[in-house]
This record gives C-alpha cells, structure tokens and sequence, in this order.
C-alpha cells in the first residue's frame, strides 16, 4: 500500500510538471496571438487611411486644379498622422517610407501644389504596399499560431486524459492490492480465534 501511494505521489509529481510545462507553452502561444491581432488590428486601421487618402490625392490629380489645396486632403491626413510613430515602432521597416512621406507633406504645406501632391501620392503609395506585404506575413503568422495552438490544445486535453486515467489505474490497484492484504490477513485472524477457542496456545500472529 504504502509503495503504492509513493508511485502514485511520484506518477502526479511527473504530471503536474509536465502540465505546467504544456500550460506555459499554450500561454505564450496565445500571447503572440493576441500580439499578433494587435499588430493587424493597426496595419488594417492605418491602411484603410491610406487608401481613402490615396484615391482623394487622385482625384484632386485628375480634376486638373493645377492649384489644389492641401485643405482638400486634410481630414485624410489629420487621421494618418497619429499612427505613423506607433507604425514605425511596431514594423521598423517602415520607418524609411514614413519618413519620406512626412518630408512629402511638409514640402506640401509649405505650397509645392501638384508637383507635391504627386510626391505625396507617390510615396503614400510606396506606404501601402509595404503595408500589404507585412500585413500578408502576420496573417500567415496567425495562421500558423492557429494549428500549433489547436495541435497544443489537443495534445494537452489527451495527456490531462491519460494522466487522470492512469492516475486512477495507480491508485485502484493500490486499493486493490492494500484490501487484498487486509482480507487475508482478517481470515488469518479468524482461524487463529477459532484455533484460541479450541485450546491452542502456540506462537502468536505476527
């Protein structure tokens, strides 16, 4: 009974452990999750802006205002700004195509007129295909951490399952056998009464 309560301590020990170890690694996967939504959450929100902005620089391009003002593109530009910095520390690699775009829309406010706008136009441009690229790549990110997560997930729920069941089988066979024992040791028991009441008076149980 007692070696099988050791083994038991012991097989739960073993358990325990490696479950904490699977714990952590389903922690850590959700947390790149939940990091990697963040990142597409802003790529989605800052290339929706440029978009807008691109197609309203394209039309003040097409209508032939030689002299179109930046007036007509500020509320465009007004809801880009903020996230630039938070863009270039999250994806520095963009940091070159912002940069260029900033020295774009000084150049702009400072009254280049069409010849600005296309400078503008341009390198917004170059903004929303480096967007594209970074935000195909997360995606395909999410889309990896999405089966190892479900291959963690299935894995962890068939070894809390085994565990629990050889737990069980461990600590049954315990009963099993410290029962066993305790019958036969009542039976024994039982004769040496029966035996005492017929007159015996030899060497006692042990």
């Amino acid at each position: 009974g007692i070696i099988a309560f050791v083994a038991l301590i012991v097989y739960l020990t073993i358990i325990g452990l490696y479950v904490a170890h699977e714990h952590g690694r389903l922690v850590y996967a959700h947390e790149q999750m939940d990091q990697l939504h963040r990142e597409n959450a802003l790529l989605t929100k800052v290339n929706a802006t440029v978009t807008h902005s691109l197609v309203m620089l394209q039309t003040l391009l097409n209508s032939g205002n030689v002299n179109a003002q930046l007036e007509d593109i500020q509320l465009d530009l007004a809801a880009l700004a903020p996230n630039l910095p938070k863009l270039k520390r999250t994806f520095p690699e963009t940091a070159p195509s912002i940069d260029r775009f900033e020295r774009h829309l000084f150049a702009l406010r400072e009254g280049r007129g069409r010849e600005g706008l296309i400078a503008l136009r341009d390198s917004e441009q170059q903004i929303a295909a480096e967007l594209e690229k970074i935000e195909t790549r997360i995606q395909g990110q999410i889309a990896q951490l999405t089966t190892e997560d479900l291959g963690l997930i299935r894995k962890f729920t068939m070894i809390v399952s085994v565990a629990f069941l050889g737990g069980l089988a461990i600590f049954g066979s315990g009963v099993m056998v410290f029962l066993s024992r305790l019958a036969s040791d009542i039976r024994t028991a039982e004769a040496r009464a029966v035996e005492i009441i017929k007159g015996y008076r030899g060497k006692p149980l042990d």
